[in-house]
């Protein structure tokens, strides 16, 4: 294919794509060749990401007989909250509640980075209604670490607001370019007695990567949190850490 019988292809199979269950958006990346070396997906719904990405091959194998392997297809599922879900075409504004069930109102704060060669010092302050928590993360200061670093300190900033058998962990985190903009997707773990849940927040980085981290991280608990049990938090003390 030439480069305008290339582009005229992308745009048929996204079209095609589109119509499938679920998917919201799409976006395909073709190389020089005009082979396709990853696919986007952005979708809604209960499915399963390997539902969907095992749609688009399917759809794609019987309408241009195209064999593509997963790990070319990427699926970013966009979570239903329970009362209020973030709009991803939208970062919050500082200290706008991302997180609203009744009369709790989870907002962001503030996040600092203190980095060394060696380690990083990151710490997350959410507020709840009057009150405040920090969370802190320590480890590796590389580019690719700071920003799961983030992640870990607004998860544990967030459980000094929970009963403490209410446990989150991260379980991945990624950084991506999707229908040409940033975008960050964090993956948590929820864990509140026998139950476990696999949960996933996104978020278009507009201005600051931290920041976007923190509303992605945070829109991974939309599912959840009508279910969340608070206690009266205590203040978060912040011990020294040393980071030369």
């Amino acid at each position: 294919m030439n480069e305008n019988q290339g582009h005229l292809w992308r745009q048929q199979a996204e079209k095609l794509l589109l119509s499938l269950r679920d998917v919201l958006q799409v976006s395909i990346s073709l190389n020089q060749d005009d082979e396709v070396t990853a696919i986007d997906v952005l979708a809604e719904g209960k499915r399963q990401d390997r539902q969907i990405a095992r749609d688009v091959r399917s759809a794609l194998k019987a309408e241009y007989r195209l064999e593509i392997d997963y790990d070319r297809i990427q699926v970013v599922h966009r979570e239903v909250g329970v009362e209020e879900t973030l709009d991803l075409e939208e970062t919050p504004s500082q200290n706008e509640a991302l997180l609203s069930v009744d009369n709790d109102r989870i907002a962001f704060d503030e996040v600092t980075v203190n980095a060394s060669k060696l380690a990083a010092v990151v710490r997350v302050r959410l507020l709840l209604a009057d009150r405040a928590a920090q969370g802190e993360a320590l480890g590796s200061s590389s580019k690719r670490e700071i920003p799961r670093l983030v992640a870990r300190a607004t998860l544990d900033a967030m459980a000094r607001f929970l009963q403490q058998e209410t446990r989150l962990e991260l379980m991945d985190l990624e950084t991506m370019r999707f229908a040409g903009e940033d975008m960050v997707l964090v993956g948590v773990r929820f864990l509140q007695g026998r139950e476990e849940k696999s949960l996933t927040g996104s978020c278009v980085v507009e201005r600051d990567l931290h920041q976007s981290v923190v509303y992605a991280t945070l829109h991974a608990l939309n599912r959840v949190f009508g279910r969340l049990e608070f206690r009266e938090p205590v203040e978060f003390e912040l011990h020294a850490s040393a980071v030369s």
